[in-house]
């Protein structure tokens, strides 16, 4: 049965945005990179992946997962998302239903010696949708659509402009990031050195514990704005793990905030023949939580999927995620929450000269 808006409403933004998943992994410090291998073996620099077997070792063959980024060569992928929420509270019922499709690649400005990167994402175009209920569906696509509806503005705005420059080492682990907002590359200017001076003089003045306390936040920050699986430095065999913990911002009440924290764990599943590596990887929630309402709120963050990583040319070819979840009583006695979503994106192969790009996946 269909009705109209109701009090718990607001409270979806939250779950939406919890979809947007920069979800894509990174990097957090050693204690929170470690694989469960300890036999170590040279990477020579630009080497995407190494496959000799280890001394002595009963497990197989071990192997060092690198990207092998070159100068000049664009990254394109596409990406799909789905989602739906159902929210009832008496005889009141809500559900919404999402998808958006992106098209989007990675530049490689420059390539160090050692395989360290300099990358450039933007998004060249994207489709998106929005249904409420029984309504019709509310739609925007950037390729022919000029007025972007007001749930799609800022996406609708970054759309064909470079959003972030990252410097990433060939293992994927975040050096640093510039944030470019989506603005031309002309309009854009170098960082001001007051900002990075101040944050250095705060470092020097402040007790060693809180230097501790903002190194790990800003490791864990790092976690949620690189777009690349880290890999460890060590190699691995097949069946090894190795995880990450980060903290995400949550709602309680009044408007106030608190930290959750979370740990993704990679399990490296298996590498066929041809050097194709699956990674299976899962998101659990580390805090206690009681309260339904953060639940809400995390319960689209805790996705597990698979990963499929090119070890010879040293690129992801595909990540897919889903994640489904019903939670009772979020919103007092008598209500549940369903949501579901699934999120997929595939590496899209160069095409010849005066060949049109093919990004739009199909379910």
């Amino acid at each position: 049965m269909s009705s109209p808006r109701h009090p718990f409403s607001p409270l979806l933004l939250l779950v939406f945005a919890a979809l947007a998943w920069p979800v894509h992994p990174a990097g957090a410090d050693d204690a929170d990179a470690s694989t469960t291998d300890e036999s170590t073996t040279e990477v020579k620099p630009g080497e995407a992946a190494s496959t000799e077997p280890a001394d002595e070792d009963e497990k197989g063959p071990a192997i060092t997962l690198r990207y092998g980024f070159q100068k000049g060569r664009g990254l394109h992928y596409s990406v799909v998302q789905r989602s739906y929420i159902r929210t009832t509270k008496g005889e009141l019922e809500d559900t919404t239903k999402s998808g958006t499709e992106i098209a989007k690649h990675l530049r490689v400005i420059h390539v160090e010696e050692d395989g360290t990167a300099l990358l450039e994402s933007t998004i060249d175009h994207a489709r998106m949708a929005v249904q409420f209920d029984d309504a019709a569906p509310v739609q925007f696509d950037s390729r022919k659509d000029e007025d972007p509806p007001k749930q799609f503005r800022d996406l609708a705005a970054k759309v064909g402009k470079p959003l972030a420059r990252l410097k990433v080492s060939s293992r994927g682990e975040l050096i640093s990031l510039v944030k470019l907002e989506g603005q031309p590359a002309r309009a854009r200017g170098p960082a001001k050195p007051r900002a990075a001076d101040f944050r250095r003089d705060l470092d020097k003045s402040l007790p060693a514990k809180d230097k501790a306390d903002r190194k790990r936040a800003a490791e864990e920050q790092k976690v949620l704005e690189n777009i690349l699986v880290e890999f460890p430095e060590k190699p691995l065999h097949v069946g090894d793990s190795w995880q990450q913990t980060f903290e995400v911002e949550v709602v309680v009440a009044n408007n106030l905030t608190r930290m959750a924290k979370l740990q993704r764990t990679f399990t490296l599943a298996s590498v066929d023949e041809n050097g194709l590596a699956t990674i299976r990887f899962e998101i659990a929630v580390l805090s206690i939580v009681r309260d339904p309402q953060i639940s809400i709120q995390l319960l689209q963050r805790t996705p597990k999927g698979k990963i499929l990583f090119d070890t010879k040319a040293g690129y992801i070819v595909s990540r897919s995620q889903s994640c489904s979840e019903h939670i009772f009583g979020p919103f007092g006695p008598g209500s549940e929450m369903v949501a579901r979503s699934q999120r997929s994106e595939r590496f899209v192969a160069p095409k010849k000269p005066g060949e049109k790009r093919d990004v739009a996946a199909k379910d």
